[in-house]
């Protein structure tokens, strides 16, 4: 979409900011594009959340005007009390953090009061305001995964594709199609990595296209991109951390998991993950190594199973359920007795987060910022303050 021209999918409705496009537009050719887009709305509700069509698969939208920044998002209680990011969106799966805002993507997406059958990408800034759709699924894919660039929003679709969206909105472009469900994305930088249900683990083209470099013997979990390869969440038996290098070197084991590997991230010099009872009788435990290698040190284990986890410079978030609850490697909904619980990376006892109920379990659907631990839950993005 060129010039100043911008305009939104919100939840509930379409919204038009009033900036005149900079390439000589009239006013009526301004509000027939505005029209066009209630149009695809009403037309993608009409199909069911399907829509058979030859043009691109999503409805790429600008980012917002700048502007004053809108009013701070709602609070439940004063304070320390829960926040509401963005509510009644439809299913969300995944959620990233940028400096100033959030980003997640949809299984199931609210558009015009109705439930639609495709995946969506939002973002949400922290200074608050009303959650703005930068992408929907013509196709009536699910997005079960996103990173971050510095420019774009990458993420993955249930059939294969991989797609981008400017950070700030704009056209949407299929980076990649690799045949297969897209379970988890990871970035540093510029580098952006993905992992397939079928197993497959590669890096993203900087032209486009998928780069494999490896297939596992089980599926992969999650991923945590480093500064020369990605760390692998590996769900085979035995489940191990793995190391796959960008040069396609056969994956190298960085650790034993020490239980069923679900949730995977890096946090400087040292990867985390967390890890559910592996058989019955075993504990669920939240561990790190070094990059490099070497001993694993247990930050957190006790009578549970453990999925989604982030991490600042002093603590370990993470997502647990009832030793019986298994979690899901792709996003299913939520799973019955979850809490949010917090350890000290150094070391310590294990708390649950007061106020915090049913946030989603599976990886990708917590993070933290230097104030905030911002979380997924049925219908919505929800945040505490540390």
């Amino acid at each position: 979409m060129s010039g100043q021209h911008t305009v939104f999918w919100a939840p509930a409705h379409v919204v038009a900011y009033e900036t005149w496009p900079d390439h000589g537009d009239s006013r009526s050719g301004y509000l027939m594009r505005i029209a066009t887009f209630a149009c695809a709305a009403a037309l993608l509700l009409a199909c069911g959340g399907r829509v058979d069509d030859p043009a691109p698969t999503d409805v790429g939208v600008a980012a917002p005007p700048r502007a004053p920044a809108p009013a701070a998002p709602s609070q439940s209680s004063p304070t320390r009390g829960v926040e509401t990011v963005a509510g009644d969106v439809g299913a969300p799966t995944a959620i990233a953090l940028s400096g100033e805002a959030a980003y997640f993507v949809t299984r199931t997406t609210t558009l015009g009061g109705e439930l639609v059958r495709a995946g969506a990408v939002f973002v949400a800034y922290k200074a608050g305001g009303d959650p703005l759709m930068l992408a929907i699924d013509k196709q009536g894919a699910t997005y079960e995964a996103l990173a971050l660039t510095p420019e774009h929003v990458f993420y993955g679709a249930s059939d294969g594709r991989v797609l981008r969206v400017p950070a700030r909105g704009g056209d949407v472009t299929e980076v990649a199609s690799v045949g297969s469900p897209i379970v988890a994305l990871s970035a540093l930088g510029k580098d952006v990595y993905y992992a397939a249900e079928s197993g497959e683990v590669g890096r993203l083209a900087d032209e486009g296209g998928a780069l494999p470099l490896a297939t596992l013997d089980g599926p992969a979990r999650a991923l945590a991109a480093t500064d020369d390869a990605v760390l692998v969440a590996g769900g085979g038996a035995p489940s191990e951390i793995l190391r796959v290098a960008r040069d396609g070197a056969e994956p190298a084991p960085l650790a034993p998991a020490g239980g069923s590997a679900c949730g995977l991230i890096r946090a400087g010099d040292r990867a985390f993950w967390t890890a559910g009872p592996a058989d019955p009788g075993t504990r669920g435990a939240a561990r790190s190594v070094a990059l490099a290698g070497g001993a694993v040190a247990t930050v957190a284990e006790g009578d549970f199973t453990a999925c989604a986890l982030a991490a600042d410079g002093k603590d370990l978030y993470f997502v647990t359920a009832a030793p019986q609850a298994a979690l899901p490697v792709r996003a299913s909904g939520a799973t019955p007795g979850v809490s949010l619980m917090r350890a000290p990376i150094a070391g310590g006892p294990a708390s649950p987060i007061e106020s915090v109920a049913a946030p989603l379990p599976h990886h990708g659907a917590l993070a933290a910022d230097a104030s905030h631990v911002y979380w997924l839950d049925a219908t919505g993005v929800r945040r505490v303050r540390k």
